[in-house]
């Protein structure tokens, strides 16, 4: 176990056990499509990210290890996603990953959309554990556990799912706030807004945990009315009539 190929291509050899040759075979399809397939939801993508994602959970115990580890070293216990050196091997997985949930949450598959989320994060866990002594690698995880988030909430708000939704917004608006992200690219830091703009902006983690998980679910079925033309303003009660869309417009420019 652990004798996958480190950061870089992959090699195979005469020495390479069969079931080691399946699993990098696998990888290596949905590695090509991460890295060089320009339309990350085609259908040869999607096929690569959705056989690494049943390979992972058929092969748990060579990809995350099966536990009698635990030591660094190349023991039986030891998973490929245990190392270091197979770092890069890690992040083009969850971006994988990502993609797929992706897809699967815009084409309605919502359950399935969970389903790879849930194994999206068992990898990022793996990821945040090597990437613990690098400051760098360490803003990386984070970065993609907003984009893990991201996908997992919206597949919850749109089953109505209160209570699955409301910890991963509230984690991905503070990785906004934290990372100082512009607002023309924030994504969800903006759902506050639409509570009150004067009393919001700029939002701030104080101001964010001042808000209610209750006012958090509002403004987010509030946004979404919105998007599907049942409302004519963002703007729950803007007393001074100026819409939020065009005040985040404003500021965004």
């Amino acid at each position: 176990m652990a004798s996958f190929a480190g950061v870089g291509d992959i090699f195979f050899d005469a020495d390479t056990p069969s079931e080691e040759m399946e699993r990098m075979t696998v990888f290596s399809k949905a590695r090509v499509c991460v890295k060089y397939e320009r339309d990350q939801f085609s259908t040869a993508a999607q096929d690569a990210y959705l056989e690494l994602f049943r390979d992972l959970c058929a092969h748990g115990d060579y990809w995350f290890g099966d536990g009698d580890g635990g030591d660094g070293g190349d023991g039986d216990g030891d998973g490929i996603f245990s190392h270091h050196f197979n770092r890069e091997h890690v992040d083009t997985t969850c971006c994988a990953l990502n993609y797929l949930a992706s897809h699967q949450r815009k084409g309605g598959h919502l359950a399935e959309a969970l389903a790879t989320a849930c194994t999206f994060s068992q990898v990022l866990d793996a990821y945040r554990t090597i990437a613990q002594s690098s400051e760098s690698l360490t803003r990386r995880v984070d970065y993609i556990q907003h984009r893990h988030d991201i996908v997992a909430m919206n597949a919850h708000q749109q089953l109505g799912d209160k209570d699955s939704f409301i910890p991963l917004f509230r984690r991905a608006v503070e990785y906004e706030i934290r990372t100082n992200m512009p607002l023309s690219v924030q994504e969800k830091s903006t759902v506050v807004y639409c509570l009150g703009w004067d009393e919001y902006y700029p939002l701030t983690l104080e101001k964010f945990r001042g808000v209610t998980d209750d006012m958090c679910w509002k403004a987010i079925q509030h946004v979404m009315a919105f998007e599907r033309g049942e409302v004519d303003s963002l703007c729950i009660d803007d007393e001074d009539g100026e819409a939020v869309e065009e005040k985040l417009q404003n500021k965004a420019t």
